[in-house]
Parts: structure tokens; C-alpha cells; sequence
């Protein structure tokens, strides 16, 4: 790895009603944050905020008087993830490595803005490196460092009634996994690489990142979700406390589920926000 990417931050997962979808999401057993508009933008997200120091921020647009965000296009085709936030602690060394290392990426940008907690609203600030498109054609990603972590990763919202701890991996759907590792490989650094005929795996401190051949995942996940367009990322893999215990969980409230042939618990992308989600 280059060292300057530390693990996954956040996934951004965009859907057209946020009021429903964060119902979904607490009937599957997680925490919600409170809603946070942002103003300006035209946006507003609820976050699972999750004990391994990462979350999935679950985005929808909130006004229509506003510029239509990047991922408006994306989410006229389906729900579920459009990006995955790579965390750094030191954006200004993350973007001289990649350009070492060829890569075409943006001065880091500073902001702020209020988000709701449970506390109350608070200024949060993120300092962000967007990565070019065409450097990592599988899917988005770019490079977030928090500056005020500890004011959004409060100890009501990291506890989840699923037993969820953190983003154990997140997989894709690629047509080309040549051009997945030569990507990967020089964003995290080719000892971060494990390669396969049908898939890609890139390990990050806490969070994998899979990419696999759709014939492979057709293979492991079967007929449970067919993406509308590649590449695509499609499941959000959480680790969990005690597999027993969702299991339980999910029964108890009778979320339908199904088991991989490792005992994942596979919950189905309509029952969620359009990603297939499975507890570990």
C-alpha cells in the first residue's frame, strides 16, 4: 500500500426516498443518524455509523431547485452503491504518492458544513481528493480525511440491534479484471492485490474490496440481483459481533434471508437500499 490509505471510510449509497429507505435499514436492525440537510446542494443523508470507524451514508436529493449532484444519473438507472470513500489521515501526502505513482487526481479540497447528530447540529470538516474517472473505470472512489471524526461517531449511534461492527468488504461486478488490477494496484500498492481468474481481491486495514467477473458472481450469489448496467458495486458485506445472534435477529423480526455456503446471511437488494447486504 502507499500508506497514505488507511481503510475504507464510507460508502455513498443514493436512493429516491430517504424516509423509506432508513425505514428498510432499521427494520434489517441498524442505526440510523438523524437527517442532515445540506444546504446548498440540494441533498440530505442518514448514516450507519459502525464501531470498526467507517459507515454507509445513505444520500437522496432533497430539493429540486438545487444542481443535480454526480450521482443523479446513476440512481435514474438503480439504488444502491455509486462510491466508495477511502479514508486518509494525511490527504496532502495521499495526493504526492499518487502522482508518483502516475495517477490523476485533484489538489485536496477543505470544507465544511452542519450535520445533525443526536446531540444536536455541529460543524463537521472533511478534507477531499477526487480521483479522476477514468483512472478507476470500475467505480468511483475518491479520498476523504475526517477533521472532526469523534463529533459524528458517537457511542448511541455505533451500536446496532444486528450485532454490525464495520464494512467487512464491499464486491463489484467488472467486465475486465486486467484493467481492475493494474487500477487498484497502483492506488493501494500491488502487495494490497490478490488476483484470481474470477476475481480481485484489494485489502485495505479493515475493509476488502472484491471485484469479480459477472459469471463468478452469478456463481456465489446466484439469481439473487441482476445489475443493470457494469461495472457496478452490489453487496455490502458487514462484520458482525455474532453470526448467531443476527441470525436470531433476522428471524425475530422475519427478515427473509438466505445463507451462502460459508453461512453468510444474504439479505436481498429490495429489502435494503438496492445493494445486496450480507452479515459475516
Amino acid at each position: 500500500m502507499t500508506g497514505t490509505i488507511d481503510n475504507v471510510d464510507h460508502t455513498m449509497v443514493p436512493v429516491h426516498n430517504l424516509d423509506e429507505s432508513a425505514r428498510k435499514m432499521r427494520q434489517l436492525g441498524f442505526t440510523l443518524t438523524p437527517k442532515s440537510v445540506h444546504k446548498g446542494l440540494g441533498t440530505a443523508n442518514r448514516c450507519i455509523m459502525l464501531a470498526e470507524q467507517n459507515y454507509v451514508e445513505i444520500i437522496a436529493i432533497d430539493s429540486i431547485d438545487a444542481p443535480q449532484p454526480p450521482f443523479a444519473k446513476s440512481l435514474q438507472n438503480r439504488e444502491g452503491t455509486y462510491a466508495v470513500a477511502l479514508a486518509s489521515e494525511n490527504a496532502a501526502a495521499a495526493v504526492v504518492a499518487f502522482r508518483k505513482n502516475g495517477m490523476i487526481v485533484n489538489d485536496p479540497f477543505t470544507f465544511s458544513r452542519m450535520a445533525t447528530t443526536s446531540n444536536g447540529e455541529t460543524e463537521v470538516s472533511f478534507t477531499v481528493i477526487m480521483i479522476d474517472p477514468n483512472e478507476l473505470p470500475q467505480g468511483m472512489m475518491f479520498i476523504c480525511q475526517h477533521h472532526s471524526r469523534e463529533k459524528l461517531f458517537t457511542d448511541d449511534v455505533k451500536s446496532h440491534l444486528n450485532g454490525a461492527l464495520g464494512i467487512h468488504s464491499i464486491t463489484a461486478i467488472v467486465s475486465d479484471l486486467d484493467v481492475a488490477a493494474d487500477s487498484y494496484g497502483k492506488l493501494f500498492g500491488w502487495d494490497r492485490i490478490a488476483r484470481s481468474e474470477d476475481f480481485l481481491t484489494v485489502s485495505t486495514e479493515k475493509t476488502s474490496l472484491i471485484f469479480m467477473t459477472e459469471n463468478y458472481f452469478i456463481s456465489q450469489y446466484g439469481a439473487i440481483y441482476q445489475p443493470p448496467t457494469l461495472p457496478c458495486f452490489c453487496v455490502l458485506s458487514f462484520s458482525v459481533a455474532s453470526r448467531l445472534h443476527t441470525r436470531e435477529f433476522l428471524l425475530n423480526a422475519e427478515i427473509p434471508f438466505t445463507e451462502g455456503l460459508d453461512g453468510q446471511l444474504r439479505i436481498a437488494p429490495q429489502e435494503g437500499c438496492g445493494d445486496i447486504i450480507e452479515f459475516i
